[in-house]
């Protein structure tokens, strides 16, 4: 099984190329600049368990933005919209609010940087061909799979 989500932060730059005009996509950047193993893993299902928590900051870089064009409030307003929808426990995580920089090249183009912390959960699923181990059982990194039902009905019980 492939670890089949996106982290955060590779949604997001997903997200943010598919608003920007097309001739700019390639002056844009994001990477990871630090990230933390938090030890909160647990067991999830029978099959599932959550290794840790990955804690990381990021950076999404634009570079010689032509901000007369493509405003960079613009842009805030689109990565602030995507955390509210994507990202709804960061606020109860108490990250950091993303920071912006704006350095002007001239009066045409600017360089626009952001910084935002992401955290994460990482899970692993336990399989027979995993790589990883952890006692005694083999894992492979994975999303969990939890079912519910969308639909149940109440019998009551005749108590005589």
């Amino acid at each position: 099984m492939e670890y089949l989500n996106k982290m955060q932060y590779h949604k997001l730059t997903d997200y943010l190329i598919s608003v920007l005009p097309k001739a700019y996509q390639n002056n844009f950047y994001s990477w990871i600049d630090s990230a933390e193993m938090l030890n909160e893993g647990r067991n999830v299902t029978v099959d599932y368990i959550e290794l840790m928590h990955l804690q990381y900051d990021t950076t999404f870089y634009f570079e010689d933005l032509p901000f007369r064009q493509i405003k960079p409030v613009e842009i805030m307003a689109h990565i602030q919209t995507w955390l509210y929808e994507n990202d709804p426990e960061r606020y109860q995580l108490e990250l950091a609010n993303p920071q912006c920089t704006i350095e002007l090249i001239d009066d045409k183009v600017a360089t626009v940087e952001f910084s935002i912390s992401f955290q994460e959960k990482i899970t692993a699923q336990e399989s027979e061909n995993g790589d990883l181990t952890l006692n005694g059982k083999k894992y492979q990194l994975g999303n969990v799979e939890i079912y519910y039902a969308k639909e149940f009905e109440i019998i009551p019980k005749r108590i005589e």
